[in-house]
């Protein structure tokens, strides 16, 4: 294995943390073949200092890594993996060029950690660090270097050093100090790796600040459009006064420079003396490319790539992410602002075309970030309000300026000689003035860049300053612009107390020439709402639900029920998407109770991003305990606002709401909470919901109309009507898994009513029936684990709404059988055996042996059996013969001796006491909640489970079926097999002149009827065959046939020598078109009783028949 070689020459002045600082030159070559490589370790001519802190095994070990710090220098570190041997053939090759001048800008360091002691130090350094200046363009270029080399698997990291940028005091040092450094990256496979460089403070080699042959050094190696670079000249290379060409690339072979294009002339200016000839190079023109400077004598030469500087072009986007805002509350005027650029730092100036100050621009920038922070806030008419000192300053300008001017240095007065730290509250001030009554220093723009040391706040990570007198752009005015420090950014803007209207925001780098805008409207909201329907008509103890579109706004509160119904509740709404309506769904026979049910229980929504219920969300002692909207109150009593304070009971605002709309008796001699709204489930009357507006309201909501929304948008009338149950049917379905759909357009499709179901088919019950689905989605506790008067367990057991489209288990519905409610519904047979129950369907049998599939809205629901199964079944196996049943539905309040009432209503328990939905009061009270006590409805319906059958219609005394030998012969049957099951009829001969086999697939009418041709004119009479029926592939019935005579109609059409002898003929004749007449035979007895048919005919009939025929062929010859 070849070993790369690795020629080191160079001079090193350490002067790093960690590192004792040594100079030393040295020139060795690490590394040989390995042939020529003694076998010995060798001893390594040139010690290497060793870091007292050294990179981490990931680092060492990872994949290249690249993170430029934007205010700190950058430095690249090549770190070799501790198995060196076998990654130096796929290691970069790197070639480190460092010119003169570099100061404290580059230093070039070998440090090893101790962990590769000795080991492989005689190869090569372990880490190399080059150590550069973050505003260099080096640094850009040495991050490119590394990401190319990632295809090697360098194990390469970028680290960050904290070095002492220059500052304008030393800038003529900091000319001197620019150099120009590249490094090229190529992936090896073998061979040698040769390191090349020079680093020192006093070199006085070639000048020029990257590597290359020429003697310019720029400013800055990468540079954006807009901003000015300055390239600074060795001396007496050029003089000052002298003509220097500025000339754009546009064509390179590597590194050599093939050809170029002229730009512009420049002068070169001296700035001290000799040796500080420079260029003030302008790039607001310039396109993006690479650019050198050269002089006619030639003294100034750019042979390569090297001695070049890059422009480029710095983007710039903006956005808010809603283009309209509501100036009225705090809340509703913040958006979020979107300010993008590739460039990490940089100055940004925002104006607003002058319809902004730069005070209102500090404001709408600061506000929401000051909001976020703890211990301080602003309210809705943009005032900041120190929480600790209770202190409001009039805006966060006003904030600003009084710590800036303050005899404070890092602390607001608040007033009242109370200072409040800002640091404390997250708020970053410099340059706080040292004496009282001090003007805000102000910042400058020379044209290029921004100038001065001014005054500024930074939080929630924007950074705001502003701009002094005449400091004015060709964009706008010095007081119509805001500085911001911090570049782009991603945060919350406020418009709190702005006027209305449109504002077209600018935004500009203050040293580039990229620019953004944006747009927004600053609008009071015309808010509307609108319900989809304006009644609807729901069972008491089933699932309501309303349908409100916003218009103009996203958020809205809804108020269901009034004085008249005695019973209240509010919500909170906010759409996920205002374009759309909202859909609430709520259990009628859960709402309002309290007992073990959380508002989740209740409510199911789409489309709504928050809701929040008085009943179940207030937050006792609250101002509003739900959200309130905008600056709005949300309840009073004629036009006294109400709040938990109002009443001695109430501990909530909407409690002091119900008492004064006369709901509850909130006063302290009642004691009464929400808990005590409702005695039993909601009973069946008309509920109002009603849509409020809130904005330009001092209250939404008054109850001294009895609870009416102060600004009503929209209403609905939501009709509990009595439950009931109707009509039982019964359904035959194709065979299939009883919950193959839960969809009831499907179900329905599938179906068809008939009392007799076949065995393996689907029995579907239909049972017309309100006032349990709430139950159904609530999953109503078994009786069992419920005790009269007691809350314990009698709450929902597992909630879900999905199951009003997807289908439910039978088990949800045997749970309420087995639970208080006084619901009881079974399909049994009609009678058992000795001893043993009745065959039933098995409520609690597994989803595809039975299935309930609801119908809500319809006040239906079916119940799906798979006849097939044996565990569709209790008390036995699915019958194998024909059996009776019934299904069977029933409401009972005639259990108890009194009406349905909850374990802690009335006087059962103390006031404010909750109950649960499922627990009666006691057993006396344990009746179905929505009757009148004694009063029941029930409902039934009879059917048959029988084998799959099938009864020809042209059977002859011999229970043959008889078929004419003709092309068009119909075979016809009856059968009680599932219309849409795929069945076929087959004839197959067993004693016939010629044998056959033919069959058709046939369709099952609704009434079970069958019907299909077949040509068999080529069979002779008194040919035998089998009739099978088959269903789903499977045979059913086979019944023997026979072929009979065909007997041909004057309009050339065949007829089956058939008998008829059973329909009726009302003058016992019918005449034929073309004069011949069918006679009505007799009975086909004959007068001594013994029977004379012929198949198909009775005798007389035959001959009549033969007869008409001979003279049909007759007249057809004449």
């Amino acid at each position: 294995m070849n070993v790369p070689s690795l020629l080191i020459s160079t001079s090193i002045v350490v002067s790093e943390p960690g590192v004792t600082s040594l100079s030393e030159t040295y020139g060795e070559r690490f590394g040989r073949p390995c042939a020529s490589r003694p076998a010995t370790t060798p001893t390594p001519t040139v010690v290497v200092q060793r870091a007292t802190t050294t990179p981490t095994t990931s680092q060492r070990r990872s994949d290249p890594v690249v993170t430029i710090a934007p205010t700190a220098d950058c430095g690249l570190a090549v770190c070799s993996p501790e198995n060196v041997i076998s990654r130096l053939r796929a290691c970069l090759a790197l070639r480190v060029l460092v010119k003169r001048n570099c100061g404290t800008r580059c230093r070039f360091i070998h440090v090893y950690p101790p962990a590769l002691e000795p080991k492989y130090t005689k190869y090569l350094p372990t880490l190399m660090y080059i150590s550069i200046a973050p505003t260099h363009s080096a640094c850009n270029r040495l991050a490119a270097a590394v990401r190319l080399g990632q295809s090697a698997r360098a194990m390469c990291a970028l680290q960050r050093y904290n070095i002492q940028t220059m500052t304008e005091r030393n800038y003529s040092e900091k000319l001197r100090a620019v150099f120009l450094a590249a490094i090229m990256v190529t992936s090896v496979v073998g061979g040698t790796v040769a390191f090349t460089g020079a680093v020192s403070a006093g070199d006085a080699g070639p000048a020029g600040g990257v590597p290359g042959d020429g003697n310019v050094n720029y400013e800055s190696n990468l540079v954006f459009q807009g901003q000015n670079n300055l390239a600074a000249f060795n001396a007496g290379d050029v003089s000052d006064g002298d003509t220097v060409v500025l000339r754009r690339v546009t064509a390179e072979d590597g590194t050599t420079i093939d050809s170029s294009q002229f730009v512009e002339e420049y002068t070169v200016e001296g700035v001290d003396g000799p040796g500080d000839e420079v260029i003030d190079i302008d790039t607001d023109d310039l396109e993006a490319d690479d650019y050198f400077v050269v002089d006619q004598d030639g003294d100034v030469t750019t042979p390569t790539t090297a001695g070049t500087f890059e422009v480029t072009v710095q983007d710039l986007s903006a956005e808010f992410d809603d283009d309209e805002v509501l100036p009225g509350t705090f809340s509703d005027s913040t958006v979020t602002l979107d300010v993008s650029s590739g460039r990490s730092t940089f100055d940004l100036n925002v104006s607003a075309d002058g319809d902004l100050s730069d005070q209102e621009l500090f404001n709408i920038h600061a506000a929401a970030q000051i909001n976020s922070l703890s211990g301080v806030s602003v309210n809705d008419n943009g005032e900041v309000v120190i929480s600790g000192s209770g202190e409001t300053f009039s805006s966060p300008y006003a904030l600003f300026r009084e710590e800036v001017t303050s005899a404070d240095t890092g602390a607001a007065n608040t007033g009242s000689g109370d200072d409040t730290p800002l640091s404390t509250l997250g708020v970053s001030v410099n340059n706080p003035d040292s004496s009282s009554g001090s003007t805000i220093e102000k910042f400058g723009h020379n044209g290029d860049v921004v100038t001065g040391s001014g005054d500024t706040v930074t939080v929630g990570g924007i950074t705001l300053g502003f701009y002094a007198q005449d400091q004015d752009s060709d964009t706008a005015d010095f007081d119509e612009k805001v500085l911001v420090r911090s570049g782009g950014f991603d945060a919350d803007v406020s418009f709190v107390g702005q006027d209305e209207g449109s504002y077209d925001f600018d935004f500009e780098a203050a040293d580039t020439e990229a620019s953004a805008t944006a747009s927004v409207s600053v609008q009071e909201r015309d808010a509307d709402a609108s319900f989809e329907d304006g009644t609807q008509a729901v069972g008491a103890g089933d699932i309501a639900e309303f349908n409100v579109t916003l218009s103009d706004n996203d958020e809205t509160y809804v108020q269901i029920g009034g004085e008249n119904s005695n019973f209240i509740e509010v919500l909170y709404l906010k759409a996920d998407d205002s374009d759309e309506p909202m859909e609430v769904r709520f259990n009628t026979r859960l709402l309002g109770t309290t007992g073990n049910v959380q508002q989740s229980d209740v409510y199911d929504t789409t489309n709504v991003d928050t809701i929040e219920s008085a009943i179940y969300s207030a937050s006792a002692g609250t101002p509003s305990d739900i959200t309130a909207a905008g600056s709005a109150s949300l309840y009073e009593d004629d036009g006294t606002g109400l709040s938990a304070s109002t009443t001695s009971a109430g501990s909530t605002a909407f409690e002091a709401y119900l008492d004064a709309a006369g709901i509850i008796d909130a006063s302290s001699n009642g004691g009464e909470t929400v808990a005590d709204q409702l005695d039993r489930p909601l009973q069946p009357t008309d509920y109002q919901i009603a849509v409020a507006g809130y904005t330009g309201e001092s209250y939404v909501f008054d109850a001294d109309p009895g609870g009416e929304a102060n600004n009503q948008l929209a209403s609905q009338t939501l009709e509990l009507t009595q439950p009931e149950i109707g009509d039982i049917t019964i359904h035959t379905a194709p065979e299939e898994s009883a919950d193959d759909t839960s969809d009831v357009s499907a179900l329905v499709d599938a179906a068809t009513p008939r009392e007799e179901v076949a065995l393996d088919d689907r029995l579907v019950v239909q049972v017309e029936a309100t006032g349990i689905y709430g139950a159904l989605v609530a999953d109503a506790p078994v009786s069992s684990s419920v005790t009269p008067g007691n809350n314990g367990g009698a709450g929902p057991q597992d909630v879900n709404f999905d199951i009003l489209e997807d289908g439910a288990s039978t088990s949800r519905l045997q749970n309420l059988v087995d639970s208080r409610e006084n619901v009881d519904f079974e399909v049994a047979g009609e009678t058992g055996t000795g001893n043993q129950a009745p065959l039933e369907v098995d409520l609690g049998a597994s989803d595809s042996d039975t299935f309930l599939v609801l119908d809500n809205d319809g006040g239906q629901f079916f119940l799906v059996t798979d006849t097939s199964s044996d565990s569709a079944f209790a008390n036995g196996d699915a019958p194998d013969e024909e059996t009776e049943f019934e299904a069977f539905m029933e409401y009972d309040a005639d259990d108890g001796d009194n009406r349905f009432e909850f374990a802690n209503a009335g006087g059962s328990g103390s006031a404010g006491t909750a109950s649960a939905p499922f627990s009666p009061r006691g057993s006396a009270y344990q009746n179905y909640p929505y009757l009148l006590q004694g009063e029941t409805v029930s409902s039934t319906s009879a059917l048959t489970l029988a084998p799959r059958t099938i009864e020809y219609d042209n059977l002859n005394e011999d229970e043959q079926v008889q078929v004419a030998n003709a092309e068009g012969a119909e075979v016809s049957a009856t059968t009680n097999v599932a219309p849409g099951t795929d069945t076929e009829l087959r004839l197959r001969s067993t004693d016939a002149s010629s044998s056959f086999q033919v069959g058709n697939d046939v369709n099952i009418s609704e009434d079970g009827s069958i019907s299909t041709t077949y040509d068999l004119s080529n069979q002779e009479v008194g040919d035998l065959f089998d009739a099978n029926f088959r269903v789903e592939g499977s045979s059913v019935d086979t019944t023997e046939g026979v072929i009979v005579e065909s007997v041909s109609m004057d309009d050339g059409e065949e007829m089956n020598e058939t008998d008829d002898s059973e329909e009726d003929m009302d003058d016992g004749e019918e005449d034929m078109d073309d004069g011949e007449e069918m006679n009505e035979t007799d009975d086909g007895e004959s007068e001594d009783g013994t029977s004379e048919e012929t198949p198909g005919f009775g005798a007389i009939v035959a001959l009549v028949a033969l007869i008409g025929a001979a003279l049909l062929a007759t007249r057809r010859q004449n």
